[in-house]
């Protein structure tokens, strides 16, 4: 009984660990959408991905953050500084997988 209870245990564990893996692109690239090459144009001109996709912030905080980085000379519309804060809101929030 333990092992099958332990076997099973572990292939759910196996299912969910593949399924969040599936859904995060390797070496920390950013997930497809159409707003990634903005994204990844202006957030990689200073850092490497895995640094803006191992957060998890709110539209607020990421907001914030890219104000922030336009202080530091990011240069972005205002139209720009919608999509990039939607996209990461939207794939690095709180709720999105890792």
């Amino acid at each position: 009984m333990r092992r099958t209870l332990a076997a099973s245990t572990l292939l759910a564990a196996v299912s969910l660990s593949s399924a969040a893996f599936a859904q995060t692109p390797a070496n920390g690239d950013f997930r497809p959408g159409p707003e990634k090459p903005l994204v990844q144009k202006n957030c990689t001109a200073c850092h490497v991905a895995t640094q803006v996709t191992a957060k998890r912030k709110t539209a607020e905080q990421w907001g914030e953050t890219v104000e922030k980085m336009i202080g530091y000379g990011a240069k972005l519309s205002d139209a720009e500084f919608e999509s990039v804060v939607g996209y990461l809101a939207k794939n690095y929030g709180p709720d999105s997988p890792k």
